[in-house]
């Protein structure tokens, strides 16, 4: 049985037909695995291209925002430079000008309103013994507010003093700063308003508060003093020239074609006059002063 089966292999594999048959067969399945492996290559090929063609889309895009953001700052840019500059140019003149006329307390600061202080308090801040005059300090004038303001001023050139914004000082006393308001303050009391003294020292705030027909540190409406607008009237030596806006300001007026006297900066500290030989309205109009104090 076994040698009869053997036989019959034999012949199936000597046979030529099915050689040919096994023949086929392998070719087809070459072919077929071929064609596979060219559509794979195909589908990647496609795959490649498609991803190359999106990203080329992505770059293009991107490169024309860019040259459209570029155009948008370079178009902009003059502009906006233009704008910087000229406002940096205005600020700097503003504070050339402030600086050369020594109108105002200092650039960006006002007078410290110092608000409600109680009498034990502000006496508290003093010593009665040194409140008016040293051995190197004495007014020759009693009746001249001119001449008061003249000496006091000369005396705090000659000693170094410094401005300090809201200053509470003794009078004199070279240790320590003066702003403009004290420095009228002391004017006034060695002029003879002694009730000032052992005090703080009036400021531009109570000025603008009496003005304005209310009360700050000090009820100045008992004074019989007078205030008028510069707009309509002419101040007159000894009065007091008040700029009531936000850098508010305050000097005495030594007269037409002479001067002022004041402590509104070190730059007016140091110098023997402000506006030294300009004229009343020029002295107005470069120091802002729209209010005249007249000083009974």
């Amino acid at each position: 049985m076994d040698e009869e089966n053997n036989n019959q292999q034999s012949e199936l594999e000597n046979n030529p037909v099915s050689q040919m048959e096994a023949q086929i067969a392998n070719k087809t399945v070459q072919q077929v695995g071929n064609i596979a492996n060219n559509l794979s290559h195909k589908a990647k090929k496609v795959a490649q291209d498609a991803i190359k063609a999106v990203a080329k889309v992505a770059v293009k895009i991107a490169m024309k925002l860019g040259q459209i953001i570029l155009k948008v700052i370079l178009a902009t840019a003059p502009v906006s430079f233009i704008v910087i500059g000229v406002i940096i140019l205005a600020i700097l003149i503003y504070c050339l000008y402030l600086s050369v006329f020594g109108g105002i307390t200092t650039v960006f600061k006002n007078d410290v309103q110092t608000g409600d202080v109680s009498t034990s308090e502000i006496a508290s801040i003093y010593d009665e013994n040194t409140l008016i005059g040293d051995g190197d300090f004495t007014i020759t004038a009693t009746d001249d507010i001119v001449q008061i303001g003249k000496e006091i001023h000369d005396y705090i050139n000659e000693h170094n003093y410094t401005y300090h914004n809201g200053n509470i000082m003794n009078y004199p006393n070279a240790s320590q700063g003066i702003d403009c308001s004290a420095f009228v303050t002391w004017v006034l009391i060695q002029y003879g308003y002694t009730e000032f003294e052992g005090r703080s020292q009036l400021s531009t705030y109570d000025f603008v508060c009496w003005i304005n027909g209310e009360v700050g540190n000090y009820d100045l409406s008992k004074y019989g003093w007078e205030w008028e607008s510069t707009a309509n009237a002419t101040p007159e030596p000894g009065d007091l020239l008040l700029k009531s806006s936000p850098s508010r300001h305050i000097e005495i007026f030594a007269g037409d074609g002479v001067g002022t006297y004041g402590a509104g900066s070190n730059h007016q500290i140091n110098a023997t006059i402000s506006y030294e030989n300009c004229s009343t309205r020029t002295i107005i109009n470069e120091g802002h002063f729209d209010y005249i104090i007249r000083i009974k």
